[in-house]
């Protein structure tokens, strides 16, 4: 699936492949494919950061209280530059080996 941030959870044609997450995103798809037409359905979660950034300001005393303050926070400030967010690709479909058959 190439870059990822964060994790990526997939499915092709209703077959769950699984979830990937940190390293290398690779994951098997060879009881899912089909000849023809193919539906891939990749759900991404990012991190909470980005939640908080681009959502209406809210009261966040109660969570402050129990976690402590976080970013977005009156007196801790937004980092200048968030990490990326999001599916970046590139999302490819690799053989791992070729063979050839005669019927």
């Amino acid at each position: 699936m190439g870059v990822v941030h964060e994790t990526a959870e997939v499915e092709l044609n209703g077959v769950p492949l699984g979830a990937a997450w940190k390293g290398a995103r690779v994951l098997a798809v060879q009881n899912a494919l089909r000849q023809g037409e193919n539906l891939l359905r990749i759900d991404v979660a990012n991190l909470w950061i980005h939640k908080v950034v681009n959502s209406a300001p809210w009261d966040r005393q109660r969570v402050a209280e129990v976690y402590g303050a976080r970013w977005g926070e009156p007196d801790v400030p937004v980092p200048p530059e968030l990490p990326p967010s999001g599916l970046l690709g590139p999302v490819r479909l690799v053989p791992l080996r070729r063979f050839r058959m005669t019927i």
